[in-house]
């Protein structure tokens, strides 16, 4: 027996997916970028104009706080950027040539780039979504300290 509710879900589950692949290929397509990076990069940035929102709000209340709020965001940016650029030139040399140009080959630190937080994000959501349906966790004493531990809203939050 087909539910309904199920069949529209996979339907409308389906042709969002098609959408976005289609709107990455066009963005490629069009040489703007990489489309899949780029929709990526806009939905983890989606939630930028709430936290400035809320970095904000100390403007009027306690203004040291919303200078080291600002100050750690500026730092962690800063320290992105540059982790992310950051490439190791090995030299190359080369036995009979002596020219003025060095040549070496670049090889980046970062490789992955945002892989990992892509990774890390969906396997969290993973274990929540266990934890929370998952009877055997009900039975648990700890199971609200796990959540708040594993949840990154919180302050205790990984």
């Amino acid at each position: 027996i087909l539910i309904p509710e199920k069949l529209y879900i996979s339907f409308f589950l389906a042709t969002g997916t098609a959408i976005a692949i289609w709107l990455s290929d066009l963005i490629t397509a069009k040489g703007i970028g990489n489309g899949t990076s780029i929709l990526i990069m806009v939905g983890m940035s989606s939630g930028v104009i709430t936290t400035f929102q809320k970095i904000f709000a100390f403007w009027n209340t306690d203004k040291i706080k919303f200078f080291a709020l600002l100050f750690l965001l500026l730092f962690i940016l800063i320290s992105t950027i540059i982790v992310y650029l950051a490439t190791l030139k090995i030299p190359i040399i080369y036995p009979n040539k002596k020219s003025q140009v060095e040549n070496y080959i670049p090889l980046k630190i970062n490789v992955p780039g945002v892989l990992p937080i892509i990774l890390t994000s969906t396997m969290q959501a993973f274990f929540m979504f266990c934890i929370n349906n998952i009877p055997f966790f009900d039975k648990l004493k700890c199971k609200d300290k796990i959540i708040e531990f594993i949840s990154i809203s919180t302050n205790l939050g990984i």
